[in-house]
């Protein structure tokens, strides 16, 4: 009976010093491999902006005719160069009316002439020089600026012109006239009307007419 229990006991503490044998846990299976995300469509190249349209220019027909200011420079041969300017306003009826200035060459005023643009041929409405508004203001730097034809006073026909469209003299007798001539001053002629060129001088630093020159109208 001892020697049972004395074995029994044995047994029991040879069981408590056996490790336990623990299982092992079942390994998890891999997570699944992500799914290829499928790459960005290329972004559309942006299209240009539209140009914005560009400011309108103000219509010719908005040209002020009644106050046109143009100034051009004469500059004859052996002399300061003078100023010439053409200055516009209206007439109650309608008219355009033009002023025609001279200046030397410190500004002082020696010529003055007062006209109504639809009496002078390149300048009238009528005439067919100018066709619209917005061409009067080159019409006038025309004017104003000296052109071809004579530019000394010794270019002046004889006191009495016998050509068939004479140059009508404005001096008092042929003796004013022949010492224009031979002082061979600058001079220049511009239209002043529908048939007629005005002529003047600069004549020891003052601007005198000399005359008229007629032109088929």
């Amino acid at each position: 009976m001892n020697r049972f229990v004395i074995l029994s006991a044995s047994a029991l503490a040879l069981g408590a010093c056996d490790p336990v044998q623990e299982t092992a846990p079942t390994p998890e299976p891999p997570a699944p491999a992500p799914e290829p995300q499928p790459e960005p469509a290329p972004a559309a190249a942006a299209e240009p902006a539209e140009p914005e349209p560009a400011a309108e220019t103000a219509p010719a027909d908005d040209v002020d005719l009644c106050a046109l200011d143009i100034s051009v420079s004469w500059a004859p041969d052996g002399v300061e160069a003078l100023s010439q300017r053409g200055t516009t306003r209206c007439a109650q009826q309608g008219e355009i009316l033009i002023t025609r200035t001279i200046y030397d060459a410190g500004g002082q005023e020696l010529y003055r002439a007062d006209y109504v643009t639809d009496h002078i041929m390149t300048l009238s409405f009528d005439s067919g020089f100018v066709t619209e508004p917005a061409e009067l203001p080159a019409a006038i730097e025309d004017w104003l600026s000296e052109g071809p034809g004579r530019s000394r006073t010794s270019e002046l026909p004889p006191y009495q012109d016998t050509a068939e469209f004479p140059f009508m003299s404005g001096a008092d007798g042929p003796n004013q006239h022949e010492a224009w001539r031979s002082g061979d001053y600058p001079m220049q002629c511009y239209v002043q009307g529908m048939e007629s060129m005005n002529c003047v001088a600069l004549v020891e630093g003052e601007i005198v007419e000399l005359g008229y020159q007629l032109f088929p109208g």
